[in-house]
């Protein structure tokens, strides 16, 4: 009986292994993919890639079913044990595939004015090109922009359209903010140019 619960879990170690490799591999190609476009101006946004949603609900997915497998092996003392694991876990990633559904709806924009922002519960905020006070880049590439009214929007990493995005925002940038953040700047070029989001930042 407990050889068979040890051979369930190394198959489903393994499989879910796979899948993650699977995750990680689909989001290093996202950082090389082309930007998407807003179909009425042309413009780049950032946005999670299609892609990595479907990975990582397979990832979900599989957790899920190899959770239930397990319960279906385990031995549970009672009855309300079982179910209560079923129920419970059930629920935890039922929730995360709701989430990771919203999470990629997700947008950031460029417009004339400035930068435009599209929640996961599609609520939006706005920054003017020149209402922006700082930028400021965090160890794993996230790249947030902040007003002078401290509105912050965040260009994140795994997304497709980083690099139009940037580019747009580099040549809108009020110069004084240009000059005083410009090794926050280089810092996120460096984390841009890597070949892939899990490799070492060029120096």
């Amino acid at each position: 009986m407990f050889g068979f619960i040890d051979f369930e879990r190394t198959l489903l170690f393994g499989v879910i292994g796979g899948i993650v490799g699977l995750v990680l591999s689909l989001v290093a190609r996202t950082q090389k993919a082309a930007a998407p476009r807003d179909v009425s101006t042309g413009a780049a946004f950032i946005r999670y890639a299609p892609s990595v949603a479907w990975g990582f609900g397979l990832f979900i997915g599989a957790a899920l079913i190899g959770f239930i497998t397990l319960c279906l092996v385990m031995p549970f003392k009672t009855p309300g044990e079982f179910w209560g694991a079923m129920l419970g876990g059930t629920l935890f990633f039922s929730l995360s595939g709701v989430f990771v559904v919203l999470l990629f709806q997700m947008r950031v924009f460029t417009t004339d004015d400035g930068l435009e922002y599209q929640g996961i519960f599609g609520g939006l905020r706005s920054i003017d090109w020149t209402d922006i006070a700082r930028v400021k880049c965090s160890q794993d590439g996230i790249l947030k922009v902040v007003s002078k009214d401290n509105v912050k929007i965040k260009l994140q990493t795994l997304t497709q359209g980083r690099r139009e995005v940037f580019a747009v925002l580099e040549e809108n940038l009020p110069p004084g903010v240009a000059v005083a953040c410009a090794d926050q700047l280089q810092k996120f070029r460096n984390h841009l140019n890597r070949s892939s989001p899990f490799s070492p930042i060029s120096k």
